[in-house]
């Protein structure tokens, strides 16, 4: 995967990670983005992704909130950006419907 160029191409690094957070939701409901370090030709990037908060909607059962964090690090283990996101998602039905927490 390449992003970004000798000055770190920010823009780049957004269309990468926005995609793939918002791929399984059905609504992104706002989020916030950081770039720590810029990016190098040459750098070696993975995503980590971290899944920070789930809960079902007070107002539509059938569906969720969930807010998650992907970090793109470079090959030192350094963070070039990091997205935290809400998305909203389809809820399986639930027997137990205090099992999540509501809005």
């Amino acid at each position: 995967m390449y992003v970004g160029n000798q000055e770190g191409n920010e823009e780049g690094e957004v269309i990468v990670a926005s995609n793939l957070n918002i791929a399984g939701g059905l609504v992104g409901l706002g989020g916030e983005i950081t770039w720590p370090r810029a990016t190098r030709p040459g750098d070696v990037l993975r995503l980590e992704g971290e899944i920070l908060e789930i809960r079902r909607s007070r107002s539509k059962p059938e569906q969720g909130i969930v807010t998650v964090r992907t970090t793109l690090l470079n090959q030192n283990d350094e963070a070039a950006q990091i997205f935290t996101c809400k998305i909203l998602v389809p809820s399986r039905p639930s027997s137990n419907s205090s099992a999540l927490p509501r809005d």
